[in-house]
């Protein structure tokens, strides 16, 4: 029988991505995913947030297909999630660009030309991107660098400035944030500074959406999300 991904229109669809009614459970005492459902507007900046295990790194494996839902759908426009091309899908999360040009260009967006260029070797220079030979935020702004090449339309991310300083973790989603506008953007994470720039918050607790809104309105209305944010200190983040 035919694969379903290969037979499937290869191209890439524009517009919202829909989760609708999704559960998904790797085992069948542990679901991971209760009835989930939001919507990721096209071109916005989507935050998932919520304590350890409530599902939210699973969301994103749902998006990039390296799972299926058990029951419901997700689409992308008008187009059904599981019925599109793989290889296109992929293409639309990731699609490289690369001539010197840009290379300086995305470099100098992400903060990180400085430290290339002052390399013998400048672009030709050998780094352990993961060693000693580069601190956590020039690792990150490496990361930066190489997904603004990509060029993709929607982009994933999970915990982009995990382990960073508070002063290094702001400067990288500034950067970030001024590198993919107009990007849809889907991210994971508890950073306060990644969750003002969003342009809705998502909130996840075991395996169930809790609360879909602002800022301002899930403070108001969400009891999972105003812990998480008391936990940490949100004064110069947000203007009260």
């Amino acid at each position: 029988q035919e694969n379903m991904n290969e037979a499937a229109d290869p191209t890439a669809p524009d517009g919202d991505i829909v989760l609708k009614n999704v559960n998904f459970d790797y085992r069948e005492d542990a679901p991971l995913l209760t009835d989930v459902s939001f919507t990721i507007p096209a071109g916005k900046t989507t935050a998932i947030v919520g304590p350890s295990g409530s599902g939210k790194t699973t969301v994103l494996r749902l998006l990039e297909k390296l799972y299926e839902p058990q029951t419901g759908a997700i689409t992308v426009g008008t187009q059904a999630l599981d019925e599109l091309n793989l290889s296109a899908w992929r293409d639309h999360l990731s699609y490289v660009n690369l001539d010197d040009d840009e290379l300086e260009r995305v470099t100098r967006l992400a903060g990180i030309y400085d430290f290339i260029a002052a390399k013998p070797e400048g672009f030709d220079a050998e780094l352990a991107i993961w060693g000693n030979a580069m601190s956590g935020g020039q690792r990150q702004r490496m990361v930066i660098a190489r997904e603004l090449l990509k060029n993709a339309d929607v982009l994933l991310l999970d915990e982009p400035t995990s382990a960073l300083d508070a002063e290094t973790a702001t400067a990288i989603s500034e950067t970030f944030f001024s590198g993919f506008a107009g990007k849809t953007i889907v991210t994971v994470t508890p950073e306060l500074n990644f969750i003002a720039h969003a342009d809705q918050i998502v909130v996840m607790r075991q395996g169930k959406v809790e609360g879909v809104g602002t800022h301002e309105e899930l403070m108001r209305s969400c009891d999972t999300y105003r812990q998480l944010v008391e936990e940490q200190s949100y004064q110069e983040v947000f203007v009260q």
